[in-house]
């Protein structure tokens, strides 16, 4: 009798919000259990952090000079340590002064710009904010996907180029290829060759399921223009998965001779293990193709996105600003920028630069190539 009553799942769910990033700060403070950390340097030396470890993640950013990388899996709660994070800065005597910028996960590339510009007095700021609401209100998601596939398409071939240079310069040099990028060339030889991968993308029936809307590509430019829908977040929408190459529901008669070739000589129809490698090598590529949008559609009209943050860090000279990223893959068409402004220094030698200082915590997977390219940042592994 009182079944009818029972609420469904979608309406417990609505009701009970599991991700700490979608609550309320009160319900979110209420509920949260504290994190045990493993603080590892960059000589890889690990400490495992078990009491007030979140104190010890404060304190380490208020010392920083460089970002903080806070790094784990999919679901171990780095977006939720942000936000905590966050919290603690609102209610420390010092850090309640500076001025925080927290960035969601779910923000589009704009809402990055329009965020890190929030507050800034002055007709310089408001001729910025105006460009990016006015590249804004233009884009489009499809022509975005379109624009993506192209820069993929141009990402493998500056990767081919740099192979046969790196292959050339050693030979001439008679000194072997070191390990690290023996087996990036290695990869690239069988990928990103033009009848290799770039010819499976860019075949006309492939690509389709590429760009169409809801396909993987449509989804990262709908990301890039609009921002992230949560449950898109979730499922991992916005990064290549092996589902992307499950060839189901395609007639392989029906692409092109180079394409069924490489599908043939790469066995992705019957070895999830090669899957996963040109998967891994799918969101390389993207990270570029995102960059290259980037700079197509903002960069030619705001110029260098270094220049609009030190113009940011030169209007708050004599405070303090603090960037808390939720997730790494929101900032990646801005990723290579961002971390250089973060790591540009207030003072040199002694000297005045005329720059705020920056303090930041940016939440990211260890595989994150981003991340992994920036030997000099210390890092806290969250224990999941």
């Amino acid at each position: 009798m009182l079944e009818k009553y029972w609420p469904e799942a979608d309406q417990i769910k609505a009701c009970i919000e599991t991700k700490a990033e979608n609550v309320d700060v009160s319900v979110l403070q209420a509920v949260h259990e504290p994190f045990v950390l493993k603080k590892v340097n960059n000589r890889g030396e690990s400490t495992l952090v078990r009491s007030d470890a979140e104190d010890a993640l404060l304190a380490m950013l208020k010392q920083s000079s460089t970002p903080v990388p806070i790094l784990g899996g999919p679901g171990t709660g780095k977006s939720h340590l942000i936000k905590i994070l966050d919290l603690k800065l609102q209610g420390d005597p010092i850090a309640k002064k500076w001025v925080v910028r927290r960035i969601a996960k779910s923000s589009s590339l704009a809402g990055v710009l329009g965020l890190l510009l929030e507050g800034m007095a002055g007709a310089e700021f408001d001729l910025i904010r105006t460009k990016v609401n006015d590249v804004r209100d233009n884009l489009d998601v499809d022509e975005v996907a379109e624009l993506l596939l192209v820069a993929m398409k141009m990402s493998l071939k500056r990767k081919r180029e740099w192979a046969v240079e790196k292959i050339k310069e050693s030979k001439e040099r008679s000194q072997p290829i070191n390990e690290d990028d023996s087996l990036k060339i290695n990869v690239i030889q069988m990928h990103a060759k033009e009848k290799g991968l770039e010819a499976l993308i860019m075949d006309v029936n492939f690509k389709e399921r590429l760009i169409n809307k809801e396909g993987r590509i449509w989804n990262i430019a709908n990301q890039f223009v609009q921002g992230g829908a949560q449950s898109k977040i979730e499922n991992n929408d916005y990064t290549f998965s092996v589902t992307d190459l499950n060839l189901e529901g395609i007639e392989l008669d029906n692409l092109a001779s180079n394409a069924k070739e490489y599908i043939r000589n790469q066995r992705l129809t019957t070895s999830p293990a090669k899957r996963q490698e040109v998967v891994t090598f799918l969101n390389e590529i993207v990270v570029e193709a995102r960059q290259h949008a980037y700079k197509s559609y903002f960069q030619s009209s705001l110029g260098q996105f270094q220049d609009v943050m030190k113009e940011i860090r030169r209007a708050l000279y004599g405070n303090t600003l603090v960037i808390l990223v939720e997730d790494m893959t929101t900032i990646t068409a801005i990723e290579d920028e961002l971390l250089d402004s973060l790591l540009l220094e207030d003072t040199r030698d002694g000297e005045s630069q005329g720059l705020c200082e920056v303090k930041s915590a940016i939440a990211v997977t260890d595989q994150c190539e981003g991340y992994k390219k920036r030997t000099c940042l210390k890092a806290l592994f969250i224990k999941g």
